[in-house]
């Protein structure tokens, strides 16, 4: 388990994604609007990350959907 409440799998995973703003940033903007609309994915990304956390931690609370 990682310092960030991740599994090593989840962690991978969030590590990709950060590479994924990274690079996304490198890349020259084609419309005004395309920068917010990532970061709007990246965020919405994170924030299932971050349930998987919960529901690891808090079942009862965080419902999984298996029951």
């Amino acid at each position: 388990m990682r310092a960030d409440g991740l599994t090593d799998e989840e962690g991978e995973v969030m590590d990709h994604l950060c590479w994924a703003v990274d690079a996304f940033e490198e890349l020259e903007m084609q419309h005004p609007d395309e920068r917010n609309e990532f970061y709007a994915a990246v965020h919405r990304i994170q924030d299932l990350m971050a349930v998987r956390i919960a529901r690891r931690h808090y079942p009862k609370g965080w419902l999984n959907g298996n029951g």
